[in-house]
């Protein structure tokens, strides 16, 4: 498997009622017969933590969001 991960933009997205500065990272994902591609919101504080993952399938788009 073959995985890239390309920096896209910073920006604020909403957790938990708040405003969190995240950038935002696109994670390609290369198989011998499947790929797949996402983005993960990563928040700006020390420990980097993912705040929001985004994966587009073919009905929708299925997210999670850091809950604390």
């Amino acid at each position: 498997y073959q995985v890239s991960m390309t920096y896209l933009e910073s920006r604020d997205i909403e957790i938990g009622n708040e405003l969190r500065s995240a950038d935002r990272i696109l994670v390609d994902i290369s198989g011998p017969t499947s790929e797949l591609g996402f983005e993960v919101y990563f928040g700006k504080d020390e420990a980097r933590t993912p705040l929001l993952i985004r994966i587009p399938f073919e009905i929708g788009t299925f997210s999670l969001r850091l809950a604390q």
